[in-house]
C-alpha cells in the first residue's frame, strides 16, 4: 500500500487515517499504533512551535533507539524542522561540534548522556532548551509532560519539496563530522524505491536494530512506517536478544551491516532460533 508523500509527516497522517489500530511501532512492550503516532506527532509539533521553533529549525536527538524517536521525528515533521540525532557514541567535544554546528535550537536527550551533557552544556551555544526522554533531571523538561501539554491537533505547517527534513553527520576521516541534509524530495523519491526492493508492505513485521544517527537505523525505519509496516525496535543491537525476537515475535525483514550478520551467526543462541519467518 504505498502513499504519496510531500515530506515525511505524511507517513503518520495518511496512515493514522488508513490503519488507526494498526501496530506502527512495538518497543520494549510497548505498543503505538498509527493513530497513536500521529497524535503525538501533532502534541509534539505543538510544543515545538510553542518553544519558538520555527520552520527549518533544527532539532538534535541524543539517546539510543526508541519509540519516542519516531514521535519526536514526526513531530519534527509536522513542525517543519529537521531533526539531527546525535552519534552516541562520539565524545563529548565531538557531540558539542555537531550541536552547535547544526545550530540546534532544542535538545532531546536520554537519561545514559545526563553526565555528558551536563558537563558540556555550557558549551551548547545554540541549545534554548532541554528535555529529557526518559529519567528525571531537576533543571530540564520532562519529554512526557513537555508534550502533552499541548492539542494532538495537527498544526499543518505547509512544507516544500526542497525543504529539509533530516540532517545526518558523516563519521569523516578528514576532520569533523559534516552534516548531510535530506530533502522531503528525497524521501518522496527513496521510499517507494526501497519499500518495493525490501518487500515492506502492511503486515510485515520488520526489525530495526541500527542506531538512529545512520540512515541504515532512522531510514530502515522510516520505510516499514511508509510502508504501513510494523516496527520492531531495539534499543541497541545485542545478538542474543535479537535472536529471541526474531522468533518471538515472527519477523520477516531486517537490515544488518556485515559485522552484525557474523555476530548473529556466532552467537550460541543461533542453533536453537528458529527463523523460518525468514525463508
Amino acid at each position: 500500500m504505498a502513499i504519496e508523500i510531500a515530506g515525511l509527516a505524511d507517513i503518520v497522517r495518511i496512515h493514522g487515517r488508513r490503519q488507526p489500530d494498526a501496530a506502527a511501532i512495538v518497543c520494549a512492550g510497548r505498543v503505538t499504533t498509527y493513530s497513536a503516532l500521529d497524535r503525538a506527532a501533532s502534541q509534539i509539533a505543538n510544543a515545538l512551535i510553542a518553544e519558538g521553533i520555527r520552520p527549518q529549525a533544527r532539532v538534535a536527538h541524543l539517546d539510543k533507539s526508541s519509540d519516542l524517536f519516531f514521535e519526536l521525528m514526526f513531530g519534527v515533521a509536522k513542525a517543519n524542522a529537521v531533526m539531527v540525532s546525535v552519534n552516541w557514541r562520539l565524545a563529548p567535544p565531538e557531540v558539542s561540534h555537531i550541536v552547535n554546528d547544526a545550530e540546534a535550537e532544542i535538545l532531546f536527550v536520554g537519561s545514559e548522556y545526563f553526565p555528558m551533557i551536563e558537563k558540556i552544556r555550557g558549551e551548547l551555544t545554540t541549545v534554548k532548551k532541554i528535555v529529557t526522554l526518559d529519567g528525571r533531571h531537576t533543571a530540564w523538561r520532562d519529554f512526557t509532560a513537555w508534550r502533552d501539554e499541548h492539542p494532538a491537533v495537527d498544526p499543518m505547517v505547509p512544507t516544500k519539496p526542497t525543504d529539509t527534513a533530516v540532517q545526518f553527520y558523516t563519521s569523516d576521516t578528514t576532520g569533523l563530522p559534516k552534516g548531510a541534509e535530506l530533502t522531503n524530495a528525497n524521501f518522496a523519491f527513496m521510499l517507494p524505491v526501497w519499500t518495493e526492493e525490501w518487500l515492506l508492505e502492511p503486515g510485515v513485521a520488520s526489525l530495526v536494530c541500527l542506531p538512529m544517527f545512520h540512515i541504515g537505523g532512522a531510514g530502515w525505519g522510516i520505510a516499514g512506517l511508509f510502508a504501513g509496516a510494523t516496527d520492531y525496535v531495539t534499543r541497541e543491537f545485542v545478538p542474543a536478544q535479537v535472536l529471541e525476537l526474531i522468533e518471538r515475535e515472527r519477523l520477516q525483514v531486517l537490515l544488518l551491516v556485515p559485522a552484525m550478520i557474523l555476530f548473529l551467526v556466532q552467537a550460541p543462541q543461533i542453533r536453537e532460533t528458529d527463523s523460518r519467518a525468514f525463508a
